[in-house]
């Protein structure tokens, strides 16, 4: 049970992204703004990075210069969304509460001055749906600030049109 509700929030953000993807590909200036360049691939590194720390693979972190183009970017963010479905297909209960490594964890303890606590499997996995939540919706401000019309990429918006597939 616990599965498909995580697999529900994967489909959405899926869904989502892939909309915000539509809303910048259709305007040359959302298309060729650096801002809007740099958060996509901020938001797909970090998703690909927790997925190779859930899939216990050492973490490499891909740089904005390794892609020649935006649509380089979604090909990419496309694999990542594969990756992701075959984690849900063996993800398991157990597994969700086990306690796993960030990584990065530790700039986080440079920055605050603070250990940082121990990481559960299943908060990880929530950081990365609230993490791409929060920049969508600053891709989406970016877009409306470059005369184009941001897109409802909102979870009850998913619900609303039916929950579907993206």
């Amino acid at each position: 049970m616990i599965i498909e509700e995580y697999r529900k929030k994967i489909t959405h953000m899926n869904w989502a992204d892939k909309r915000i993807w539509q809303q910048v590909l259709k305007s040359k200036d959302c298309e060729n703004d650096d801002y809007i360049r740099k958060m996509l691939h901020h938001i797909h590194s970090v998703q690909n990075s927790f997925l190779q720390v859930f899939s216990n693979q050492p973490v490499k972190f891909t740089k904005l210069e390794n892609f020649d183009s935006l649509q380089e970017i979604k090909i990419w963010c496309e694999k990542i969304y594969q990756e992701y479905l075959i984690l849900l297909d063996t993800l398991t209960e157990e597994k969700l509460s086990e306690e796993i490594t960030i990584p990065w964890a530790k700039y986080f303890s440079r920055y605050s001055g603070v250990e940082a606590a121990t990481t559960q499997f299943s908060d990880a996995f929530e950081q990365v749906v609230y993490h791409s939540t929060y920049h969508r919706a600053q891709v989406n401000k970016r877009i409306r600030e470059l005369n184009g019309e941001p897109i409802a990429v909102d979870y009850i918006a998913w619900i609303w049109f039916g929950k579907p597939n993206p």
